[in-house]
């Protein structure tokens, strides 16, 4: 069960990932919910935009997060756009 979690939990952080970076938001961000589909119900998500040293780039941390059993687990995603 983990591995089908750990699956589902890298497609959804991808997908946020590309939602977060579609769109410049001011920096910086911290933000975190829930996915409204049924499907992915216990799913939860945080996502944090930072500034770099480099003024034109902006770090983009995604984190998918799941409780597996009585232990919590999280699929993590960083880019640098």
């Amino acid at each position: 069960m983990l591995v089908e979690h750990m699956t589902t939990a890298t497609m959804l952080a991808k997908r946020m990932m590309v939602e977060t970076t579609m769109v410049k938001p001011r920096l910086p961000v911290e933000d975190d919910g829930e996915f409204p589909e049924e499907e992915y119900k216990g799913y939860t998500w945080k996502k944090t935009i930072s500034p770099t040293p480099l003024v034109q780039i902006m770090e983009v941390r995604v984190a998918v997060l799941w409780q597996e059993g009585t232990r919590p687990e999280m699929v993590e995603l960083v880019s640098y756009e």
